[in-house]
C-alpha cells in the first residue's frame, strides 16, 4: 500500500474532537477496571436535523457527525451542488463497541432477539454514511480501513477528487472510538501503561513501555478554492510501506530525507518548515526512533527545527494522525508557522506525513 499526494487542497475548516480531561479509570470487557485512557465529553449539537440519527448512532457516529457538523457550519459559505461535495472516512477498527455488543447478543440469545439498529451502526462505513445522510452530502462516499494509515488514505483520496475535478469540495474526516474491547485486549497485551499519569512525549528519557489508549473524531473541509480569510492548504500526503519494517530497524537518517524530499517535490522549501509534529506516544522506544528522526533533520537542514508530540491531546488510537494534521493546520492558519509537517511511524510499518503550509 502506497499514497503520496504532492497537489493541495485549501483547508476552509478543520474540527477536532478530542479528550479535554486527564486519564480516567477504564473499563474492560468484563466491565471491571482494566487500565486508564483518555476520553472524549462529547458536546450537544444544537441541530433539530441530527437529533433524531444521534438517538441511534454509535459512539464513533456521534464523534463524527459532532466533527463534521461544526465544521460544515464554521464554513458560512454555500456549498452548492450537494453532488460535488466528497466525503472521505478514514477509521481503523470502526463502531467496534456496536460490533461486539451485536455479536455478543446474537451469541448470548441464539439468535432469537437481533438488534438491527446495532448491526446497522456496526459496519465500517456507517459513520461516512451518518454524515452525508444527515448533511444531505450526495458525492462520492468512501471509508478507507487500513490500520493506522486510515485517515491519510482518506485525505489523499479527499485531495484526488478535488485535483481531478470529481468535487468542487471534501469533507475528509477521521475517526476511531473508545471501546471496553480494546481496552481489555491492549492491558492483555501490555500496550498501555498501568499508569494514569498523563503521557507527556517525547519520553525517551523515561524508559517506560506502553501508551495510553485514546479516541477522537477530525473533520476537515477542502476547497480548490481559497476562500476569504482561509490562510492554509493540504501541500502533501503520503502513506508509504518503511523498507525495514520494526522501530528498531528504521534508518532515522533515511526516514529524515526522505520526510524534506516529500517538502520539496510539493514546492515546499525546506527553509519555510518551521514545526514538525512528530506521533510519539509516550512509549519510550517508539518515542527514542523520533528523537533521532529529529537530530537528522536538524543535520540535513543545517539549523534547529522545533519538534513537538500531538498524542499527549488525544492517547494512542488508530487515527489519531488526523489530530497531529488539525493541529498543523491550526498553526498555519493562525500565522505563527509559515509550513508545518506532522510525520509518524504508524505500527512501525510505514511512514507517513502531511504537510500544511500557507
Amino acid at each position: 500500500m502506497t499514497a503520496r499526494a504532492a497537489y493541495g487542497a485549501f483547508v476552509l475548516s478543520a474540527v477536532a474532537i478530542v479528550p479535554d480531561r486527564p486519564p480516567v479509570s477504564l473499563p474492560g470487557a468484563d466491565h471491571t477496571g482494566a487500565g486508564y485512557g483518555y476520553l472524549c465529553d462529547i458536546p450537544p449539537i444544537d441541530d433539530v436535523r441530527l437529533t433524531a440519527i444521534l438517538r441511534r448512532a454509535g459512539r464513533s457516529q456521534v464523534l463524527a457527525l459532532t466533527a463534521a457538523s461544526r465544521a460544515l457550519n464554521m464554513y458560512d459559505r454555500p456549498l452548492g451542488d450537494p453532488s460535488r461535495v466528497a466525503v472521505t472516512f478514514g477509521t481503523g477498527l470502526g463502531s467496534i463497541g456496536e460490533t461486539v455488543d451485536f455479536l455478543e447478543n446474537m451469541i448470548r440469545l441464539d439468535e432469537q432477539q437481533p438488534r438491527p439498529a446495532r448491526f446497522v451502526n456496526s459496519v465500517h462505513n456507517s459513520a461516512a454514511a451518518s454524515v452525508a445522510l444527515a448533511c444531505g452530502l450526495t458525492g462520492e462516499n468512501r471509508t478507507f480501513i487500513h490500520e493506522s494509515i486510515s485517515f491519510e488514505l482518506a485525505l489523499k483520496q479527499a485531495l484526488y477528487a478535488l485535483n481531478h475535478n470529481r468535487a468542487d469540495f471534501a469533507l475528509a474526516c477521521g475517526v476511531d472510538e473508545m471501546s471496553p474491547y480494546l481496552v481489555s485486549v491492549g492491558a492483555a497485551r501490555r500496550w498501555w501503561k498501568e499508569s494514569p499519569e498523563p503521557l507527556s512525549p517525547p519520553a525517551c528519557d523515561k524508559r517506560t513501555p506502553g501508551t495510553l489508549p485514546g479516541e477522537g473524531a477530525v473533520a476537515i473541509l477542502l476547497g480548490r478554492n481559497a476562500a476569504p480569510g482561509s490562510a492554509s492548504r493540504v501541500a502533501a500526503v503520503c502513506a508509504e510501506p518503511l523498507a525495514s519494517p520494526g522501530i528498531r530497524r528504521i534508518d532515522a537518517a533515511a526516514e529524515a530525507r526522505a520526510f524534506i524530499e516529500l517538502a520539496a517535490s510539493s514546492g515546499v522549501a525546506a527553509a519555510d518548515i518551521d514545526l514538525v509534529l512528530a506521533g510519539a506516544n509516550g512509549d519510550a522506544v517508539v518515542d527514542a526512533l523520533y528523537d533521532r528522526v529529529h537530530v537528522e533533520v536538524e543535520s540535513i537542514l543545517g539549523r534547529s527545527v522545533p519538534f513537538a508530540a500531538y498524542k499527549d491531546r488525544c492517547g494512542e488510537f488508530c487515527t489519531a494522525a488526523a489530530v497531529g494534521a488539525a493541529m498543523a493546520m491550526e498553526h498555519v492558519a493562525s500565522g505563527r508557522c509559515r509550513a508545518v509537517m506532522s510525520i509518524g511511524f504508524p505500527q512501525a510499518r510505514y511512514r507517513s506525513a502531511v504537510l500544511v503550509t500557507t
